[in-house]
């Protein structure tokens, strides 16, 4: 009998969760708690985005929380600086 307290990659069947679904779920979650993200699409290796001035500077990708002032800076009160290249079509979701 196998450890059940010992999980391998091969223990997991089926597909993985897509990106949609996690930014679909971190747009709406953020929503509920009355605070509007800005939803914006990357291009390839993209690392400087817009954001309002509005924004506090909570930042996912994909639905992947980035620690700022390591997955990037805020330059000034609208500019996002990644630092290293976004992935492109990634969603890249500001609040």
């Amino acid at each position: 009998m196998s450890n059940p307290l010992v999980v391998t990659y091969s223990d997991f069947v089926g597909p993985a969760v897509s990106a949609a679904w996690l930014n679909a779920v971190s747009a709406a979650s953020l929503a509920v708690e009355g605070t509007t993200p800005t939803v914006l699409t990357s291009t390839s290796g993209q690392t400087v985005f817009t954001v309002p001035n509005s924004a506090v500077g909570i930042v996912y990708i994909n639905g992947i929380y980035q620690i700022p002032g390591v997955s990037f800076t805020r330059t000034n009160n609208t500019t996002i600086t990644f630092s290293s290249g976004v992935p492109g079509i990634a969603q890249v979701i500001v609040l």
